[in-house]
């Protein structure tokens, strides 16, 4: 687990990021142009993330992150 500390704002961290490089990994379905966008539930995240298959097919996926407790 990550400490967040009391300063970490939940809300303003959500909202739309963006991937540049990276290295292959098996949970992400797509490798370029990626966009994740997250949305603050309460007790984590929703996390609806976009882009493109190395092969140049769009393909996007939904994630859940919970929060077992505020600032953790």
């Amino acid at each position: 687990l990550v400490e967040l500390g009391n300063t970490f704002n939940e809300t303003a961290f959500a909202g739309r990021w963006y991937r540049f490089g990276g290295l292959p990994n098996m949970q992400e379905l797509s490798e370029k142009c990626t966009t994740y966008d997250y949305r603050y539930t309460g007790s984590g995240y929703e996390v609806r993330e976009q882009g493109q298959t190395a092969g140049g097919s769009a393909v996007s996926q939904t994630n859940m992150l919970t929060q077992p407790k505020k600032g953790v």
